[in-house]
């Protein structure tokens, strides 16, 4: 069963594939433009993330996206094994960078929110040191 949505975007999805390759599957936003304009896709990079076609990844220190990673939606467009053994082999191996990207992207979303955590966590073992030194306190005080 085919998805209308998938089916129109599978030129970007190969386009993008293709120059993903070979560069830990990122592609920059100047490659997304041109992609884009080769494929007809009419949608912006924003609405693209946000519907996920793509990822957007931004190097450490900046706050601008540089790159941007297959998303769920592409991953989803063109995870159609092929039928002969060979190919299908050549297909798991085109895969290789596109999954161990989106590893990357699940580890470095798992390391922030680990410290978001660990971050809450200090400040509750703060916040449990300043009890107890109010009860000594007040225990003196009685």
């Amino acid at each position: 069963m085919s998805n209308p949505e998938s089916d129109a975007m599978q030129p970007f999805v190969k386009l993008f594939l293709a120059a993903a390759e070979g560069n830990d599957g990122r592609v920059g936003m100047r490659t997304l433009s041109r992609i884009l304009k080769l494929a007809g896709v009419e949608k912006t990079p924003l609405e693209l993330a946000r519907d996920g076609w793509i990822v957007p990844v931004t190097a450490d220190g900046k706050t601008k996206t540089g790159w941007y990673l297959a998303g769920e939606k592409m991953a989803a467009a063109s995870d159609v094994p092929p039928d002969g053994p060979y190919e299908y082999a050549q297909w798991l191996v085109a895969k290789k960078e596109g999954v161990l990207a989106q590893k990357a992207a699940i580890q470095a979303d798992l390391r922030e929110r680990i410290a978001a955590v660990d971050a809450e966590l200090a400040e509750i073992g703060l916040a449990e040191e300043a009890l107890a030194h109010l009860r000594r306190i007040k225990e003196r005080a009685k």
